[in-house]
């Protein structure tokens, strides 16, 4: 007896009770084409953003990648975790904050060098070393630096250190300390006369004086003509 499948009335006539055996039809008994997805009985709606599971029903395709049970750990097994856009970054809002907090987002971090210079205190400098780095987490930014020169001629400005490779946050609009820093080495006569200095950078600035004795006296340089190095590092906002 022959069968005949209707697509416009959704019938089959001519099919024996009990239906057809086991992979009677397969993929080269049809043409192409020869059932739809209109054809198929499915639960869910199907579209170009859904799939059928083998449970006989129209599932939605998940198209963002980024997407967990929300129970799960999200693990990249190979490469980076990349943020396309500026402004955004890692949240931590579901953690409990203190009455102060303004921000729980961690968009950015960065790493790398920068070159030391002398931007007071002396002319005419020959120098033999200048190395620094910098690590910057959010708004935090921590700097070290190692300077050396063998000949300067002392002026009359204040003795300093930059540019740093960022500008300082401008806490209150006037000459306050934001963060600090410390000398680990060195070998200038401003810093061997039994005083002690600590580095200081004001709001919105890029340069690092130093502090005599904690006073707002800043070091003032004295010739140099032999090889001579500082070097130290320093916190702050940006």
């Amino acid at each position: 007896m022959a069968i005949t499948i209707n697509g416009t009335s959704n019938t089959i006539t001519g099919l024996a009770a009990g239906g057809l055996p086991d992979n009677t039809i397969d993929n080269g008994s049809m043409a192409d084409d020869a059932i739809g997805v209109a054809e198929l009985s499915a639960t869910g709606t199907a579209s170009s953003s859904t799939y059928l599971r083998g449970d006989n029903s129209w599932a939605t395709v998940d198209t963002d990648p980024t997407t967990t049970s929300g129970t799960n750990n999200f693990t990249i097994a190979d490469g980076d975790l990349i943020i396309g856009t500026a402004g955004h970054g890692i949240s931590f809002a579901a953690d409990g904050n203190l009455g102060g907090m303004d921000n729980e987002l961690m968009d950015d971090y960065e790493e790398g060098t920068w070159t030391p210079t002398f931007n007071g205190g002396y002319t005419s400098i020959t120098y033999v070393d200048q190395k620094g780095g910098y690590i910057k987490v959010g708004n935090l930014v921590t700097v070290w630096y190692r300077i050396g020169i063998s000949a300067g001629t002392a002026n009359s400005n204040a003795f300093s250190i930059g540019p740093m490779p960022f500008t300082s946050k401008n806490w209150h609009g006037a000459g306050e300390q934001p963060m600090g820093g410390g000398l680990s080495h060195n070998k200038f006569a401003e810093f061997t006369n039994g005083d002690w200095y600590i580095p200081y950078l004001t709001d919105g600035d890029v340069n690092v004086s130093f502090n005599r004795n904690g006073d707002t006296t800043v070091a003032t340089a004295t010739n140099i003509s032999g090889n001579k190095y500082i070097q130290g590092w320093m916190h702050f906002a940006t």
